[in-house]
């Protein structure tokens, strides 16, 4: 039976509204791909296709030709270099490349520069959120994901079943009693083993020189080992070398590269 490429919609595999989809389909389907809002491209190619760039590219023409709309963002969880053969092949380059990072606790030992005198709270609801929203906004004043953060969304977030305002680690000025770090922690317990997270570290830029992230991390590690996980982790950008710097110094390992690929300047 010949490949055969047709775009259909009403995939009840998909969420309400997310517009028509290309599928191939030999004797079963061996690929598919959709555009969800903003030209986020979705695509899955059955691991036994022997040219997944070309199958690739033929689904997404199809798409673009039943839509016009051209992708304009494929983001790929642990990605392998077949996939970047597969992006070229749509005319897409890797723009961002996310790491997870891992590592076993307790620390045993890897606390060198953190600073003793660290005195820290945790987050208290419906009192700071104002203050942790200033301080993050400036710390990521250029960061697209964690800048501009808001107070519905912070609030959104504490409504989530995972958040806990205990894992939530402010440090204040000692002299002003401003708030200028933290450490947010996240227990993924679903996961096998259950995973701690660092979630976000952000430091005020004029706290910057006092040693506040490395000795925020820690505090965050030590808090995720008395809660009883065994191993943390992280997210960071592969680009951002200071803190890759870190996260190595304290014992972390790159695990898996999550990759943005988006078309080419």
């Amino acid at each position: 039976m010949p490949l055969t490429i047709s775009v259909r919609s009403g995939d009840p595999g998909r969420p309400a509204g997310a517009g028509p989809w290309a599928e191939a389909v030999d004797v079963g389907r061996v690929g598919y791909a959709w555009c969800a809002a903003g030209g986020n491209l979705h695509l899955a190619l059955d691991d036994a296709v022997v040219d997944r760039p070309a199958l690739a590219a033929a689904l997404v023409r199809a798409l673009v030709a039943a839509t016009g709309t051209s992708p304009r963002r494929w983001f790929v969880r642990a990605a392998q270099s077949g996939d970047h053969e597969v992006a070229a092949a749509l005319g897409l380059v890797a723009q961002r490349e996310l790491w997870q990072m891992r590592r076993p606790l307790p620390l045993d030992g890897a606390t060198q520069g953190v600073r003793a005198d660290l005195r820290w709270r945790p987050f208290v609801p419906g009192r700071d959120e104002e203050a942790w929203l200033a301080v993050n906004n400036r710390a990521f004043a250029h960061h697209r994901d964690q800048g501009d953060q808001t107070l519905d969304g912070l609030l959104a977030i504490e409504a989530e079943p995972w958040f806990d305002p205990q894992g939530f680690l402010l440090h204040e000025n000692p002299g002003t009693h401003h708030l200028d770090g933290f450490c947010w922690t996240k227990v993924h317990a679903d996961a096998d083993p259950r995973l701690g997270e660092i979630y976000v570290i952000g430091v005020d830029p004029a706290a910057h020189g006092r040693d506040l992230g490395r000795s925020l991390v820690v505090a965050g590690l030590e808090w995720l080992h008395r809660a009883g996980l065994t191993i943390a982790m992280l997210y960071v950008d592969a680009d951002n070398h200071p803190a890759v710097g870190l996260y190595r110094d304290l014992g972390f390992v790159t695990v898996e590269r999550d990759v943005e690929f988006a078309p080419g300047t």
